[in-house]
């Protein structure tokens, strides 16, 4: 019987592309890297992601799912009325054929329709069997500043310590505002959560207290790629790879 890692790698070799959407194909050893590492130092959480589209990178996190923990997908779905920017339409009923055909257990996914600025602790606490803390957050849903601050703001009020957010199309210049979201966000206040690496338009986050750790792994995983470099952010070295 295949087991979640065998759909994680049939998924990120060929996978992925069947589905439509965004996602490089780099980052997904990248998330391999990190969720080996979560899962061989006995770090316990769940994966999450607002603005999941048809799945494309929700998939590859939901695959890396271990006994016990569930996958928690947020988006306006087919409600695009809330879609204010247009950063992508999302079709519900895509996103469960998807996860049909290439997630490891579909039923362990628990699916929040609505717009993030919304969302409180009790609509997650109504639609889940237990309460959710993520070791995995994946930030996609709108790209102007004020959803990319809330967005985080709601990742780190879900993660535990050792958690990984990923926030997409950081540096893309089709969408600044996330730029100018995570700018502000780091400018006004200081965050629990700091930057330790970037891969293919995402950035990724991760707590004070495991920096060094996740800032290490990339370096010593990827130092020998061509296009690594390590760089200052906010103040915080940053493994980009």
């Amino acid at each position: 019987m295949d087991t979640s890692d065998d759909y994680f790698q049939k998924y990120s070799q060929t996978g992925y592309q069947q589905v439509e959407g965004w996602a490089q194909p780099q980052v997904f050893p990248v998330l391999k890297l990190i969720n080996l590492y979560q899962r061989e130092s006995k770090l316990e959480g769940d994966v999450a992601e607002i603005g999941v589209h048809h799945g494309k990178f929700f998939i590859g996190l939901h695959n890396c799912l271990a006994e016990g923990q569930i996958s928690l997908a947020i988006d306006i779905f087919d409600d695009q009325r809330f879609n204010v920017d247009h950063s992508g339409s999302a079709n519900l009923q895509r996103f469960l054929d998807n996860m049909n055909v290439h997630a490891f257990e579909p039923d362990r996914c628990v699916r929040l329709p609505g717009d993030s600025l919304s969302l409180r602790q009790q609509d997650i606490v109504q639609v889940a069997p237990r309460p959710v803390r993520t070791r995995i957050f994946s930030v996609d849903g709108g790209h102007t500043p004020e959803h990319t601050i809330n967005d985080i703001e709601v990742a780190i009020s879900l993660c535990h310590g050792h958690a990984v957010i990923f926030v997409d199309d950081y540096y893309n210049p089709h969408w600044p505002g996330v730029h100018i979201g995570v700018a502000r966000f780091y400018d006004r206040s200081y965050p629990s959560f700091v930057p330790f690496g970037y891969v293919r338009d995402k950035l990724m986050l991760t707590s004070l207290t495991w920096h060094k750790t996740y800032f290490d792994l990339l370096v010593n995983h990827c130092k020998d790629q061509p296009h690594f470099k390590a760089v200052s952010m906010f103040g915080h070295r940053v493994a980009v790879v």
